[in-house]
């Protein structure tokens, strides 16, 4: 198996192309998941439960955290829109209109822009220590297979599917440069349908 995700990195579609790298991760991961998976194979059958229910942890919580992530980003983008609607106000309405707009919100665009920060760097933090606590389900391949793809990134895989391997598991990609880390990119990865047939091919800029 090692020889085969060598010979598909290599691949020029594959070495140029974020996809790519995300295949690569994925493929590195399954073999780690599926090592995982031999260790209890051969046990009796109330570990092999308790590891299928163990295996399904990292993906659900992290879902539940992105949701709790998305309910704090939409609260804040109300807040953006409510200083968009009063600047606009206060430029060009009329008279009675700026009456009713009322005093100015007692919070900046500044402060919601370092607020959203702070709730993205929360899910950031809460990947990464999550990769300690639940690495039944959950490969870090950097740290667990040595591997480096790319080195702009950490990967996080979350194990998918019946006892982890009856589906790729699902990779989220932490950029090292925390300014450019969001949710949106936790989201996709996390609710991408995998049975999807015209799903874009993304390459590197």
């Amino acid at each position: 198996m090692s020889d085969n995700i060598q010979d598909f990195r290599l691949q020029p579609l594959v070495m140029y192309s974020d996809s790519g790298e995300v295949m690569v991760i994925k493929l590195i991961a399954m073999r780690k998941l599926l090592d995982k998976l031999r260790l209890v194979l051969n046990a009796e059958q109330q570990r092999v439960e308790e590891h299928a229910d163990h295996i399904k942890v990292p993906l659900t919580t992290v879902k539940e955290k992105l949701e709790e992530t998305e309910i704090s980003l939409s609260e804040l983008q109300s807040y953006k829109d409510n200083i968009a609607n009063y600047n606009e106000v206060k430029e060009k309405g009329s008279f009675w209109q700026k009456l009713k707009a009322g005093k100015t919100p007692n919070y900046s665009l500044e402060d919601i822009i370092e607020t959203e920060q702070s709730v993205n760097e929360d899910l950031f933090i809460f990947i990464v220590r999550m990769a300690k606590s639940q690495n039944k389900g959950m490969v870090y391949p950097e740290f667990e297979c040595n591997e480096i793809i790319n080195e702009k990134y950490r990967h996080y895989a979350l194990a998918d599917g019946e006892l982890g391997i009856s589906r790729l598991p699902r990779v989220l990609r932490l950029s090292e440069n925390r300014s450019r880390f969001n949710a949106d990119s936790i989201k996709e990865a996390v609710y991408q349908d995998i049975f999807e047939s015209n799903q874009e091919w993304k390459s590197q800029v």
